[in-house]
């Protein structure tokens, strides 16, 4: 079962959200998507959660999904945080007394990171899970479109650039790969400023790392070529957390939720959240 909602950012941006609710939930994980994608697509990932005590809830952030804002462009990364500030106080609203475990996929993993290096302390947040967040491009940007992006930033900063994603990217799972393809919700592009805001907040997100304190999970697949694993690894390794674990799937692409293993992976999230609520 899901419930809709309706949020509005600080900035009068209005975003759409999908609740999971549990029967009798031992916790709410609120679940910030990665770029270019759209909360429904992680529906059977939330139904299982919901069906085992843990309730999901998801937006779509600005320029993503259902929520309005021009596809794939923030004019300061720091917007993104206005979306899950308002996200967080509905949570803590319509959740009450519930432990609160934030949880992200790949650019919401560095959404998630930065919210919680600069807003973290004035939430009462359990935990936090991601899976292959976006510390860094698993194939590195040319230095010539790199210098482009930057100088379009400057004059069209709205202008869209493909992003070049091949699908099967994603996952093994040949579903997935084809629906992920014909996904009128998944664009293909982003615009210059997206790109040049979204690298400086990688450089901050990792060298401010330190500042992570909160129990974290960071569950990574080790054949993702659309994030380096080894920024994961060195985001975890430099978070300050006194619990932390880091599970690597060898083999696995970049969606592990949506890989032919996903309730493998499921399960072992679900029992790390267990023993922290």
């Amino acid at each position: 079962m899901e419930e809709e909602f309706h949020l509005i950012a600080a900035d009068g941006v209005q975003l759409e959200g999908t609740a999971w609710p549990a029967k009798n939930p031992r916790a709410v994980l609120p679940w910030l998507h990665g770029f270019a994608e759209h909360r429904k697509r992680y529906h059977h990932f939330a139904s299982w959660m919901a069906n085992q005590g843990i309730a999901v809830v998801a937006i779509d952030f600005r320029g993503h999904g259902a929520s309005q804002g021009k596809r794939g462009h923030v004019k300061k990364f720091q917007e993104y945080l206005l979306d899950v500030r308002v996200f967080l106080n509905w949570v803590i609203k319509n959740f009450p007394d519930l432990p609160i475990v934030l949880g992200a996929h790949s650019n919401g993993g560095l959404i998630a990171a930065r919210f919680l290096q600069e807003e973290g302390q004035s939430f009462d947040l359990r935990a936090s899970v991601m899976t292959g967040p976006f510390f860094d491009v698993g194939t590195p940007v040319p230095p010539v479109a790199a210098a482009v992006g930057r100088f379009m930033s400057k004059i069209i900063p709205k202008l869209s650039i493909p992003t070049n994603i091949p699908p099967e990217a994603v996952s093994h799972n040949a579903d997935i790969v084809r629906d992920y393809g014909s996904d009128p919700l998944v664009f293909k592009t982003a615009t210059a400023r997206w790109f040049v805001e979204t690298v400086a907040a990688q450089e901050v997100a990792l060298n401010r790392a330190s500042e992570i304190k909160l129990p974290l999970l960071i569950m990574q697949g080790m054949a993702d070529t659309i994030v380096n694993p080894n920024a994961s690894r060195r985001f975890f390794e430099n978070a300050s957390s006194e619990d932390k674990e880091w599970i690597p799937y060898d083999g696995l692409r970049h969606e592990i939720l949506n890989e032919n293993e996903r309730e493998q992976v499921y399960r072992a999230m679900l029992d790390w959240i267990n023993g922290r609520i």
